[in-house]
């Protein structure tokens, strides 16, 4: 740390002072014989030349010393966009690895994170999509939510798979691509294990693109004109949605009562999604 300048020596201080008694008199031709002269005399010498007595000059104040500038604090990487209140923290890899090391201290104690992810044409070094997917499936983690965020990134929910998840066929055939690699974690390898007993590796539902209409849900839509017409007119999103929740049901009853639920509700024109 810096000293602190010193403080400026006082102009009334002894070198002034000596300079002061040396000072000569009109008619004086050496320092010491002031002391012989009386006040009157010294007066009169003043007198003479037409001055006045000088006056001592007031002492100027000392500077103030000025504190010594503290240090700079080292530069720390500006913080991760916090999540709001009461949600998944948001956090942000640059490559693969760095989110596989960040799940290799966290997978058993994180109840999931938004992984903010680059846009293509941002040209931010950031883990993609797929990376991620394949990473967290290794770890026994599975991908969630989609939210925008700014210009730059969006944001995909990952969370640690629950004993009710259902698997993808997609997502199933990534993880026996990772067993066959030797990629597959202990923990994904569980959550493999673990549907492969209860019955949810095998019933494993289509991705969007590869969704088709069962036949039970297709006899009941075309005994019904008007949701056939509504069903076929829907978007790729409201169609999925149908398609999965019909896939998705644990019993044959539940599965019934969807497809009856879903067929009253199209023949209403009305949607799940706006």
């Amino acid at each position: 740390m810096l000293a602190a300048p010193a403080a400026a020596e006082p102009s009334g201080a002894s070198g002034s002072a000596d300079a002061r008694s040396t000072t000569l008199a009109p008619g004086m031709d050496h320092p010491r014989r002031e002391s012989r002269m009386t006040s009157g005399d010294r007066m009169s010498a003043t007198k003479q030349v037409g001055t006045k007595p000088r006056k001592k000059a007031a002492p100027a104040k000392a500077a103030p010393a000025k504190a010594a500038p503290a240090k700079a604090a080292p530069a720390k990487a500006a913080p991760a966009k916090a999540a709001p209140a009461g949600e998944a923290p948001i956090v942000a890899f640059a490559q693969p690895r760095v989110w596989a090391d960040w799940l290799a201290s966290n997978h058993a104690s994180s109840r999931g994170v938004w992984l903010k992810l680059a846009k293509k044409a941002s040209g931010v070094a950031s883990v993609t999509y797929a990376e991620a997917l394949e990473v967290a499936l290794a770890w026994g983690w599975i991908d969630g939510q989609k939210r925008p965020l700014d210009d730059a990134f969006w944001l995909q929910k990952f969370t640690p798979r629950g004993p009710k998840s259902v698997w993808s066929k997609i997502n199933r055939d990534k993880a026996l691509a990772l067993i066959a690699a030797g990629e597959m974690k202990p923990s994904g390898l569980e959550q493999v294990e673990r549907a492969q007993r209860d019955g949810r590796w095998d019933a494993a539902y289509d991705s969007q693109s590869r969704a088709t209409v069962p036949d039970d849900l297709s006899a009941a839509l075309a005994a019904n004109p008007r949701a056939a017409a509504f069903f076929a007119a829907l978007d790729a999103a409201n169609r999925y949605a149908v398609l999965f929740r019909v896939h998705t049901a644990k019993k044959p009853e539940t599965r019934q009562k969807r497809i009856t639920l879903f067929v009253e509700m199209l023949a209403r024109h009305e949607k799940l999604h706006p």
